[in-house]
This record gives structure tokens, sequence and C-alpha cells, in this order.
């Protein structure tokens, strides 16, 4: 993450110097100030607290699973949505969904083996 945080900022930090991004002012900051704490306290610190409660619930082989079906689910809603996918589309959510499924049997096997 530190990586990624830090090649954002440089990005930002060149298109604010180039002119093509503006630095927000302390009266925008004011502005939306409602909506960066939500975003802040209920957006992610609720959501960490949930997604580590729940986690706990669900075992966290369960968790991982759900995890990487955020992408699949991404893919589902565009669907509805309209979107239509082109054939190398469908083949590359295909072999993503058959990797998933490949390595929670795997996973749940090795699990089990490990319990007996």
């Amino acid at each position: 993450m530190m990586s990624g945080a830090f090649a954002n900022t440089m990005v930002v930090v060149v298109l604010v110097s180039v002119g093509l991004l503006t630095q927000p002012t302390a009266h925008d900051w004011y502005q939306a100030r409602y909506e960066l704490l939500f975003l802040t306290y209920i957006g992610v610190l609720m959501g960490m607290f949930a997604w580590t409660a729940g986690s706990r619930r669900v075992e966290p082989l369960n968790a991982m699973l759900f995890t990487n079906l955020i992408p699949v689910s991404t893919f589902a809603v565009r669907y509805f949505q309209g979107y239509r996918f082109s054939v190398l589309e469908l083949v590359g959510a295909l072999m993503v969904i058959s990797a998933l499924v490949l390595q929670n049997i795997v996973l749940r096997r090795r699990q089990s083996v490990k319990v007996s």
C-alpha cells in the first residue's frame, strides 16, 4: 500500500504543478466537512470493525472467498446495468471464477485434513 500511496501522491503533485488539477482551498475542505467525516468514521472505521467482526464469524477462509468475489459481483452489476461483455471478457471472468472455486476446494480439503 505504501508504494501505491506514494505513486498516487506523486501523480497528484505533478498534475497540480502543471495546472491540470487544482488544490482545494480551506473553504472547499470546510464545505465537504460532513462528507469527509462520514467517509472517515462511518465508511472506513465502522466498515473495518464490521469486516473484522464478520470475518471472525464466517472464518478467514470464507472471508477470503468473499473478498475475491467482489470483482465477480461488480461484473454482474455491470451486466444488469446494460453493459454487454465481449467474448474475451467472458473468458477472463470464467477463468477468475474457476480459479476461485478450485482454490477454495483445495484450501477446504487442506483444512479438513489438518482437523482430522
